[in-house]
């Protein structure tokens, strides 16, 4: 696993669902770090 780089801190959905969803609970989740395939995300809603 490895921690991204700033300009990959990046909205999770649009990368990982294909969709913004706006109306979803994730909408708030960046990721934080990848492996291959996988991410580790983080929720920045308050």
């Amino acid at each position: 696993m490895k921690i991204v780089a700033p300009q990959d801190f990046v909205r999770a959905n649009p990368i990982i669902a294909g969709t913004d969803g706006e109306d979803d609970r994730s909408y708030n989740w960046f990721i934080i770090g990848e492996s291959g395939s996988q991410s580790i995300t983080i929720d920045l809603a308050q």
